[in-house]
């Protein structure tokens, strides 16, 4: 059996109804969500905030984004079937913990 693995960080969005204020192009969601695909990379459940990152203009200007994802193999899920992240609401940082 292959080994569990998860990952996470600072990912940029995968799916295009992963920004709002923006719209996400094709081009800028290819190559890393064939990653995700090709890898069977998926996204641990989660609860919070969808959207966890802001660039934190006013009004209109006002983007907000899933950038930041925790991910695994399907050995992870297998191995820690209770995984879940959390996104707590954003502080000063234009990124939620």
């Amino acid at each position: 059996m292959l080994s569990p693995w998860a990952i996470m960080g600072d990912f940029n969005c995968l799916y295009p109804d992963e920004r709002t204020g923006s719209p996400v192009l094709i081009r800028e969601i290819l190559e890393l969500s064939s990653v995700f695909q090709n890898c069977n990379i998926t996204d641990i459940p989660f609860s919070g905030f969808k959207y966890t990152w802001t660039n934190k203009r006013e009004d209109s200007a006002r983007i907000f984004c899933k950038l930041d994802r925790v991910s695994c193999n399907i050995h992870w899920m297998q191995s820690y079937p209770a995984s879940h992240a959390i996104f707590l609401a954003p502080g000063v940082s234009d990124h939620c913990p």
